[in-house]
Formats: C-alpha cells, structure tokens, sequence
C-alpha cells in the first residue's frame, strides 16, 4: 500500500486491471525513480531468491533423508532445524513475499474453517491454518518467486516507458 502511494506521490501511478496490477508513468524522471528503486530491490530479490531455492531443497533434503542422518543426536537435529528456519527468514526478508504468505494461510485456513459446521470448524481452520504456514515457510521460492516477478513487472514497466532500454537517458 506505502509503494502505490510513494509511486503515485513520485508521477507513477499504479491501476489494477482484470486483477494485474499496470504501471503508468506522467513523466521521465518518475519512470526512472521507479527503474532505479526497482533494480536496486531486484537485485537484492534475486540473493533472496537464490537462498529461498536452497533452503526449499534443504527442507526436501532434510525430510526425505534416512531418519538416522539427523535424527542420532537431538542436538544435530536441533541445528539443522535452527539454520533451515534462519535460512528461510533471509530469503522472506532479502526478497518479500512473507506478508502474502501469511495472507494466503489466512485465505486457506478460512477456507477450512467454511467447509465443516460448528464445532469441527474452528479445529479445522486452526489446523489448515498450521499446516499452510509450514508449507510456506518449508517452501518460501513460492512467494519470493511472486515478489520477484512483481518487480521484474515495475522495472519492465519503467524500462519500456524509457523508451525499451535499461539504460535510457
């Protein structure tokens, strides 16, 4: 919400059509702000992204192997878990996307909680709820991927009202 307004303040605007948000620009120095902020953001998305690619097949990794890699001494176990969670928490923060995990896992778990009547359905919603939030925080290239390609879309956006190069004066 901040960045749409930052845009609009700058002499971007930010209007949503058949639900994908298009990016217009009213002059040349707002298209290259947006550029600029963009590729400084996307830069910093792609380490994100790389680490959320990593720790997504860590947590593969650390479920598929043979339970007595990890599971000899409670401590290893403990470690491994340590470094998955801290390595999953960079990738949210390097590149974004932890707020629309948490929103999807609220869309899901209120699905949840809709399908069961009374008493099941606070259980239920709970559970989906739980099971939605491990999902995402064992597989983060899901939602750093979508912040990703959400700034790829401004910069492309910027780059084509500056005439279709990166590098336009």
């Amino acid at each position: 919400m901040d960045q749409n307004i930052n845009q609009q303040n700058s002499g971007a605007e930010t209007s949503n059509i058949q639900n994908e948000e298009v990016i217009t620009f009213n002059d040349v120095a707002a298209a290259k702000a947006v550029r600029d902020k963009a590729e400084k953001v996307m830069k910093r998305a792609w380490i994100g992204f790389i680490l959320a690619a990593i720790v997504s097949g860590f947590w593969i990794l650390f479920k598929v192997s043979p339970p007595d890699i990890f599971r000899e001494s409670d401590t290893a176990m403990a470690i491994a878990l340590v470094i998955a969670l801290v390595l999953t928490i960079a990738a949210y923060v390097l590149a974004g996307g932890f707020g629309s995990a948490i929103k999807t896992a609220f869309k899901i778990a209120k699905f949840g909680w809709t399908i069961l009547p009374f008493p099941a359905d606070i259980i239920t919603g709970i559970i989906c709820f739980g099971v939605a939030l491990i999902i995402f925080i064992a597989f983060p290239i899901i939602f750093v991927a979508i912040g990703y390609s959400k700034k790829k879309k401004e910069y492309d956006a910027a780059v084509l009202y500056l005439g279709g190069s990166g590098t336009a004066a």
